[in-house]
């Protein structure tokens, strides 16, 4: 049988619970930072899959804030409740990291022989490459919950997918200059 919302939510919560028992936080904090206003998985989530952020707030040598961002400040951020985090350092942790050679990253990837470079193409729907055959990537939005980005690019690859069926085409790829056209 499939799991609800609050069913999901509540196992997941959970696991985290046991990752980091009373003992090493109250559960009025635990409720604080790990119990979001919205569903599991549909928005952003941080998973440690091998327990290494759980470890450090129980060895102490990480601490947890969560807020609103007021504004960057010459000692560190202040926060909408009126706190204030002192650093020297600050690192977001959205998990974005920019490619010189995007999508393909450090990947050597060669179409037709020739050597795929991101600068010499052109992105269509944000997932398809010009003069890249069958090829569709998914990121998300940066600003917004990359499933509702990744939905909307599942949903036009199906769509694709019929139509390639339907006419039986072999090789997509985005409209634009014809593929070898200098």
């Amino acid at each position: 049988a499939l799991m609800t919302a609050e069913q999901r939510n509540a196992l997941f919560i959970s696991y985290m619970r046991l990752a980091l028992p009373e003992r090493h936080m109250t559960q009025e904090d635990f409720t604080r930072h790990f119990t979001p206003s919205y569903n599991l998985w549909e928005q952003r989530l941080c998973i440690s899959p091998d327990a290494d952020f759980f470890r450090a707030l129980r060895r102490k040598k990480a601490s947890m804030v969560t807020d609103h961002i007021e504004a960057f400040d010459e000692n560190g951020i202040r926060l909408k409740s009126g706190s204030h985090v002192a650093c020297e350092i600050i690192v977001t942790a959205t998990g974005l990291q920019l490619h010189e050679n995007t999508p393909m990253a450090s990947m050597k990837v060669s179409v037709d022989g020739k050597p795929y470079v991101a600068s010499t193409h052109r992105l269509y729907k944000d997932c398809m490459l010009s003069d890249v055959p069958n090829f569709i990537f998914c990121r998300g939005y940066f600003q917004a919950s990359w499933t509702l980005k990744v939905d909307l690019v599942c949903k036009y690859l199906c769509r694709l997918l019929a139509h390639m069926r339907a006419t039986g085409a072999a090789v997509a790829f985005p409209p634009g200059a014809a593929r070898g056209a200098a």
